[in-house]
Order: C-alpha cells, then structure tokens, then sequence
C-alpha cells in the first residue's frame, strides 16, 4: 500500500512525530496503518449516497394515453 504509507509519513509529519525525509519505522508504520485502515472501515460502514432530482418537462399531444420513458424514447431522459 504505497499510498498509505505516503498518507501516514505526511500525517506524522505534520503532528510533528517525524521529521519530513526521515524514514518510517517500522512501529509508527504498522500503528499509523492500523489507524489509516479504521478510518477507511468508518467510511466504508457509513454509506454515504448522493441523492438528487431532475425534472423533466413535456407535452402530451392527447392522441396517445401511454407512453415510453428512457434513452431515445418518447420521454427521453
């Protein structure tokens, strides 16, 4: 997991556990990947959706009483 170990070497950097260069160790490796895999669990667990609306807009021309919704249909959305 390279960009795991860049996330956790930028992240003891900035709390001021490491110097910037100064390679990781091996304990404040593993400790900073156990933290990095729960926060991707949460994530995960959360579920997060985005939901939305559109609004689609026509006239009926009164000759037809059904009508097609999708891809190139009647209604085409």
């Amino acid at each position: 997991m390279a960009l795991a170990r860049v996330i956790i070497q930028d992240a003891l950097t900035e709390i001021g556990v490491q110097s910037p260069g100064e390679p990781l160790d091996a304990d404040n490796g593993a400790l900073g990947l156990l933290r990095f895999r729960n926060l991707l669990n949460t994530w995960l667990a959360d579920r997060l959706t985005l939901s939305f609306q559109r609004t689609v807009t026509f006239t009926t021309d009164g000759s037809s009483s059904t009508y097609t919704v999708g891809t190139n249909m009647d209604i085409d959305v």
